[in-house]
């Protein structure tokens, strides 16, 4: 992925033609990511899902599936390339499905 790689310091190399690529491919990787969330945007329209359907919507459904089927967050936080796994808990939707259980406990 474009956006999660490093780009190398080439500041002594200002002027360079390793200094004009770097350059050119940082407005290049910009605009692909635009597309890229363009074409999901169109394509959770297409599918009916609600218009706030993003890239993140399917890290945090894989996320959340992976850990309902007894993954470990640690596992997750490498799969996902997370720093911490406190990024990856904030994907992490296992809290938000409320058990038929749960509302029956509801006493009126």
């Amino acid at each position: 992925m474009l956006g999660a790689q490093e780009v190398p310091d080439v500041s002594h190399i200002a002027g360079s033609p390793g200094w004009f690529v770097v350059q050119r491919a940082l407005p290049m990787a910009a605009s692909l990511a635009r597309q890229f969330k363009a074409r999901v945007e169109r394509r959770a329209r297409q599918a009916g899902l609600p218009h706030t359907t993003c890239c993140h919507t399917f890290r945090a459904t894989g996320i959340t599936t992976y850990l309902q089927n007894g993954g470990t967050i640690e596992h997750a936080q490498q799969i996902a390339n997370h720093e911490s796994p406190r990024t990856t808990k904030l994907y992490d939707r296992t809290n938000d499905a409320i058990s038929l259980d749960e509302i029956e406990r509801i006493l009126i």
